[in-house]
């Protein structure tokens, strides 16, 4: 059961992947259902925080940190996943070192979803996110180079 669990995932994923490349990137484009569970709530306690930040009041809770910890701990295809689209986002230092670990942990299996939130960051629903979010591709360069030599595979740095 869990095997068919976990292919069906890695094949809605690589039918993304597919779909993805095959056309251009339309930012309307819906999250799969499963990873967007897994990221939603991060981005929506990550707007909340933007505002309290605009509004100079302090954060409550270290939130982004424990509901990543549920991300890491999701080792499915919809995991992979949710790690390489947050790692297009910023959601400050700490967290931000976080993932780009566990992306390095998690190994080459994380080039296929990093290379296709590359061509394309679909929607979550709670567009458009703040300023503060827009991460610059600074964490994936990092996960990147930690894989190493390419192999004519990922980018081409």
């Amino acid at each position: 059961m869990n095997n068919k669990f976990s292919f069906c995932c890695l094949l809605t994923l690589a039918v993304f992947v597919a779909d993805t490349e095959a056309k251009s990137c339309d930012p309307q484009r819906p999250l799969p259902e499963k990873v967007n569970a897994l990221v939603k709530p991060i981005f929506t306690h990550a707007i909340e925080r933007d505002k309290r930040a605009r509004a100079n009041l302090p954060e409550s809770e270290p939130y982004i940190e424990t509901k990543l910890e549920g991300v890491f701990a999701d080792r499915t295809p919809a995991g992979d996943a949710a790690v390489a689209y947050l790692l297009h986002f910023y959601l400050g230092e700490g967290p931000g070192e976080m993932l780009i670990i566990n992306a390095l942990d998690r190994g080459e299996v994380m080039r296929m979803p990093l290379e296709a939130f590359e061509k394309c960051l679909p929607n979550t629903g709670l567009e458009p996110l703040p300023k503060g979010l827009k991460g610059s591709g600074f964490l994936t360069d990092h996960v990147y180079r930690g894989f190493g030599p390419r192999k004519g595979i990922g980018r081409s740095k």
